[in-house]
């Protein structure tokens, strides 16, 4: 630490302190008081004007690693090594230069190299004294905080790069597809005045029905991608199917689905399910080297479950969430509506993918 300029006082002993003389109490009040920090689920620190630490309690040892004898005898500098002493620095300026209350954000180093956020907070320990000599601070552990945050600024950009991406294969199959075929039409149709007998009309007439058959096509194509056909009065089965088929065969798996919940569901529930079901099986076709897949609907645990399970290579669950933006939405939607997603790697081969809802999702 880095006190202001007087004496060093004689090192502590390397034992636990005796809060008694520390805090000036009685003996009853001591016991209350080490009864209350000690069950404190932030970490809480005593120290004195000259930033040494008098009493630690047991979630200090548990956030930092560092006993309460280790901290009083070297100070709680040693857990802020290298690049991490300058937000210590800032801190202790603020409190030397007379804020006998403040706090921020802190990051430090266990003795184990693991690294740990808090947010620490500072005041007198007896605001009735004037001038106070002993001061209390807690530290809360926000490490998972912080590593939420950093998940999340990471997911929002994947995920304005993958809307950016989505955006840009929709534009291209517009400009580049179907215009050019309405364009063609268009050519087609003017020629049409101009054909010399009825053999070459019955030809332009053709390729008009062929060049807007194809746009229509391409239409389709692009709206389902942005909402899945038949949403509203088709079953889910049928939906199942149809993904099924869209996706499986080109790639030559085989498939079969069963469906053994209910058929009619909410649009919320049905509009997850189905982007759930895309993303395993184009998970399955590009990555599995499956034959076989089955897809199965069916009651689970006071809800009902999507299963997708397929004889591939396997995956490893952590790396499959991780790497897929798609994945990730799906399991966002699914604890939105209470439910959750599994992704399961079997001994024997495959993977077995899963979306479990809570009945109160599925029906209105």
């Amino acid at each position: 630490m880095h006190p202001p300029d007087e004496p060093d006082a004689p090192a502590t002993p390397a034992c636990r302190p005796d809060l008694h003389s520390t805090l000036g109490t009685d003996e009853a009040s001591e016991r209350r008081f080490r009864d209350m920090v000690y069950r404190a689920q932030v970490a809480i620190v005593v120290f004195d004007r000259r930033l040494r630490p008098r009493y630690a309690n047991t979630r200090y040892r548990e956030i930092t690693g560092m006993e309460e004898e280790e901290l009083i005898r070297q100070g709680w500098r040693a857990l802020f090594p290298g690049e991490l002493q300058g937000q210590l620095d800032a801190l202790e300026g603020e409190f030397l230069r007379g804020t006998v209350t403040g706090g921020g954000p802190l990051t430090l180093e266990r003795p184990d190299g693991e690294r740990r956020h808090v947010y620490v907070r500072w005041g007198p320990l007896d605001e009735t004294v004037e001038d106070a000599t002993l001061f209390v601070l807690t530290a809360e552990d926000v490490t998972e905080l912080h590593r939420a945050r950093l998940r999340i600024r990471e997911l929002a950009r994947r995920l304005e790069n993958a809307r950016d991406e989505s955006d840009f294969r929709t534009a291209l199959m517009l400009q580049e597809g179907v215009a050019q075929d309405l364009y063609s039409v268009k050519l087609l149709v003017a020629s049409l005045g101009r054909a010399a007998d009825a053999s070459t009309a019955a030809e332009i007439r053709t390729g008009i029905d062929t060049a807007l058959a194809r746009a229509m096509a391409r239409l389709r194509h692009a709206a389902d991608s942005l909402r899945p056909v038949g949403l509203e009065h088709l079953p889910l089965g049928t939906l199942l199917e149809a993904e099924a088929r869209r996706r499986l065969e080109p790639a030559g798996i085989a498939w079969r689905v069963a469906v053994a919940g209910p058929a009619e569901l909410t649009r919320p529930a049905t509009l997850m399910l189905l982007r759930a079901a895309r993303e395993f099986l184009d998970n399955v076709v590009a990555h599995a080297g499956a034959r076989n897949v089955a897809i199965a609907w069916q009651p689970d645990a006071g809800g009902w479950t999507l299963r997708v399970e397929d004889d591939g290579v396997g995956a490893d669950a952590g790396q499959v969430r991780d790497d897929a933006l798609g994945l990730l939405a799906v399991e966002e939607r699914a604890t939105d509506l209470g439910g959750r997603l599994s992704i399961e790697r079997h001994a024997r081969g495959g993977t077995r993918a899963a979306v479990w809802l809570p009945a109160a999702a599925c029906s209105g």
